[in-house]
């Protein structure tokens, strides 16, 4: 029973792996840009999300200022000025992050 030299065993070893293997499967360029809407989705839906409840919190804040007397009436005013620049300051950033930061699937 001859086994045949370690060379010839791996050569044999390496052709059935070779013709075994199947070929690595293309990639799926629908699949990419259904999991890139995907996500482009919930972000979205975050986005609204935080400008409806920044909305809702504002109102609250401008219909309190207008109920309130002078002395709270400022302190709304300075709210909600606060709460603007800080909307949009929650806005702005996520987006300026996307822009230096690409998506990778």
């Amino acid at each position: 029973m001859t086994q045949g030299t370690i060379e010839d065993q791996d050569d044999r070893l390496a052709s059935l792996l070779r013709d075994a293997a199947p070929a690595p499967a293309p990639r799926d360029a629908m699949f990419r840009i259904a999991v890139l809407e995907r996500r482009e989705r919930g972000r979205f839906r975050r986005r609204v999300l935080l400008t409806a409840a920044t909305g809702i919190v504002a109102s609250g804040v401008a219909l309190a200022g207008l109920i309130a007397g002078d002395e709270l009436r400022t302190a709304a005013s300075v709210a909600l000025v606060t709460l603007a620049a800080a909307t949009a300051s929650m806005t702005v950033a996520p987006a300026l992050t996307r822009r230096f930061r690409p998506d990778r699937i």
